[in-house]
């Protein structure tokens, strides 16, 4: 019952705490959304009973005793409901300290809680149109015990201790509460739950919300504590096209244009554990149409593999993409320049062997003959890695031992993630 000794000290009986746990974190929605409130309400006051119940327990008094619309100090939960409801600000600020009055958890400094790089990626994209829509994401080592040793059930009823606060240009617009599923001690889902009512814009009281141009920092937390930080930047570009749905297009930049991935996939692109014979080399990279003058964009971009100095392979995409980030996983192949076998086969994980390896990568034309040339004028990056005893060498962004606090760069065990070493940045020309 701690979560509830921090009402108690208002003087509050069982069944008020309940109700204010309940009530408080729907105060602010009434002046946004009535239907959204009422069903709200409904719910806080369904809530707001059964954690009667459990605190009458917890304290001796028999539920049965409490009758179906009293508590066991006589008061009424829909008139009590009201009033909260006439007074929000006086109790919204009180409903804050659900998930901060749990035991602290305990994190493990050795192997420190993250997310899964390319599903963050995936889940803090913006549409062209600017919506953002909250989704789930793979947390990779949450805590699992409290100071106490007791198991934290992140799925368990009130127990949404994984929340993401968004921060647009120095000022949080919204935190949103996220319940976990698929628990174990490698990894948890969560997936979204509620939207505290902390700082909320209202246009983030539905499941999705229209973002501003300028600076974003997303924070990822549980509790108190910040796990991951992600920062990118959202412009507003005017556009003529009549095929875009409005006159401006929404385009982030930042994380999604910084990284190239190179790992291991079964031929259906599922991850699978890097070792396995079967499992194909392959290149991971996000791609966007870079002209908000037409909706869509079609281009290749072709990248050439080498080990010590020595051409491999190629890999090459085609791409067919809006103004929004979208993953793209092209196979790295043996075929090289004039090599009468064409485009060569998948380089698989058995092929590979201990070296230095390279990829540049640029935007290209592919003639009749399915022959790739770098489109002139167009910008490249050379991207580096090393391999070796049958596995990436993690550059320091994505070893623990030294990568920047909350902003490990983590693939999963099966894709490493890197930078460009040389060159500028391709996206500034692909796609336009």
């Amino acid at each position: 019952m701690k979560q509830f000794s921090k009402y108690r000290a208002f003087g509050l009986s069982a069944l008020s705490a309940a109700l204010m746990l309940s009530a408080g974190g729907v105060a602010n929605a009434q002046q946004y959304d009535a239907e959204a409130y009422k069903k709200m309400q409904q719910q806080a006051v369904e809530d707001a009973r059964k954690m009667a119940e459990e605190m009458a327990k917890a304290s001796g008094v028999d539920p049965s005793k409490m009758g179906t619309a009293q508590g066991a100090q006589g008061v009424d939960i829909e008139s009590y409901m009201n009033t909260v409801m006439k007074n929000p600000g006086a109790f919204a600020s009180r409903a804050q300290g659900v998930p901060d009055s749990y035991p602290p958890m305990v994190f493990d400094d050795k192997r420190p809680t993250r997310l899964l790089w390319g599903n963050m990626l995936d889940n803090i994209n913006v549409e062209p149109d600017g919506r953002y829509k909250s989704n789930a994401f793979l947390v990779l080592f949450p805590p699992y015990t409290d100071v106490d040793g007791n198991e934290i059930e992140y799925n368990k009823h009130r127990q949404e201790r994984m929340h993401l606060q968004i921060i647009h240009d120095g000022d949080m617009i919204a935190d949103h509460y996220y319940s976990g599923t698929e628990q174990n001690r490698v990894s948890t889902y969560f997936s979204k739950n509620k939207t505290s009512v902390r700082n909320v814009n209202p246009d983030f009281m539905d499941h999705y919300a229209f973002m501003k141009p300028g600076n974003y920092e997303f924070r990822f937390m549980i509790d108190d504590t910040p796990f991951q930080v992600a920062t990118f930047r959202l412009d507003a570009i005017e556009s003529d096209d009549p095929y875009v749905e409005s006159d401006k297009v929404f385009m982030a930049s930042g994380l999604w244009e910084e990284y190239l991935g190179v790992g291991f996939a079964s031929s259906v692109r599922r991850m699978t554990p890097m070792g396995q014979p079967d499992t194909d080399l392959y290149l991971q990279f996000y791609a966007r149409n870079n002209d908000p003058q037409t909706a869509q964009a079609e281009y290749y971009v072709f990248a050439e593999v080498y080990r010590d100095g020595k051409q491999i392979g190629n890999s090459r995409a085609h791409v067919e993409v809006g103004h929004q980030w979208e993953i793209q996983s092209p196979s790295v192949r043996t075929g090289l320049p004039g090599d009468p076998n064409g485009f060569g086969e998948d380089i698989e994980f058995k092929d590979m062997k201990d070296g230095k390896y390279k990829v540049v990568m640029y935007h290209s034309n592919m003639d009749a003959d399915g022959n790739h040339t770098k489109v002139p004028g167009a910008k490249s990056a050379t991207y580096e890695f090393e391999f070796k005893d049958g596995k990436f060498v993690l550059p320091r962004h994505s070893d623990l031992r030294r990568a920047k606090k909350n902003q490990i760069v983590d693939g999963g065990g099966s894709v490493v993630w890197v930078k460009p070493k040389s060159g500028t940045n391709p996206w500034e020309t692909i796609g336009k």
